[in-house]
């Protein structure tokens, strides 16, 4: 609905005397959106909330556009649905069949088939949307519904191992759950760790993330494992029973660095590194 975009906000601008309601809507996106791009931290979750006021006032802008027969804005938005869902396939096809990093291994061309049928969906819809002088806008709506129902089974390997840890600790919750003590380097995989096995002290190496404040508490401060003292931490507490590092990575060098384990599980992003008792 990028092209209703302008016109909504500047029509409940120039209404905003005469339909408060909407000067409302548009502060309650503004202001926060302002806020946010201000700010240092920027994730997705934090935009949710002011994305219902910008839809409802596109939603109005469309409606009023096809009650007075305006229907440019209506076409336009449909001719960048046909965009996004061709540039789209074709950034795919070029990532997957032209270069030298292709984001789906040769066992997952399901997958990018999927995507390209998703993003198909999208462009065809916007088709629709642009014909017979915009007569089926509201069908814009619907562009993403393919790629929300496809997303999930359509996601790279490679994603999941870097962005879904869930599913590596899933696969390796028996060792996991055997040790005694749980560290990573990361605090999303640490975090990841915790709700999965209903655990709350998890240790964190290195890294400290978003955590940095709580970890200077005194009663926190023990949970920073730092790489010079590693070792020595390492070897006191493999006298009380197991221990799990689940590691992050992009360079296979980051894993030597490490004391070398009794058992290594790894994919393309991640590895657990265990470590037995000792008496």
């Amino acid at each position: 609905m990028l092209g209703l975009l302008p016109g909504a906000l500047t029509s409940a601008w120039k209404k905003r005397r005469k339909r408060p309601e909407l000067f409302f809507l548009l502060c309650w996106f503004v202001v926060p959106f302002l806020f946010f791009s201000i700010a240092k931290g920027k994730l997705p979750t934090y935009m949710l909330p002011f994305m219902g006021p910008l839809a409802m006032l596109m939603a109005k802008y469309g409606v009023d556009c096809a009650r007075k027969f305006k229907m440019k804005a209506l076409r336009i938005n449909g001719y960048i649905n046909i965009f996004i869902g061709v540039a789209a396939v074709v950034a795919i096809l070029i990532i997957q069949l032209v270069s030298s990093k292709p984001i789906y291994m040769p066992y997952e061309w399901s997958k990018w088939v999927l995507a390209i049928v998703a993003f198909s969906l999208w462009g065809i819809i916007g088709y629709l949307c642009s014909t017979l002088n915009g007569k089926h806008w509201l069908w814009a709506a619907s562009c993403s519904l393919g790629v929300s129902l496809c997303i999930g089974q359509a996601i790279p390997n490679s994603s999941i191992d870097g962005k879904l840890p869930q599913e590596f600790i899933r696969q390796n919750i028996d060792t996991l759950n055997a040790s005694k003590y749980i560290v990573s380097n990361s605090v999303g995989v640490g975090a990841g760790l915790a709700w999965e096995l209903q655990r709350s002290d998890i240790y964190l190496y290195e890294r400290t993330g978003e955590l940095t404040y709580g970890i200077e508490y005194p009663d926190s401060q023990h949970r920073l494992l730092k790489p010079e003292s590693f070792e020595q931490w390492l070897e006191n507490a493999r006298k009380e029973g197991n221990v799990s590092v689940v590691i992050t990575y992009k360079d296979p060098k980051k894993l030597a660095q490490m004391p070398r384990p009794e058992e290594l599980v790894t994919n393309r992003r991640m590895a657990i590194l265990t470590y037995e008792k000792r008496k």
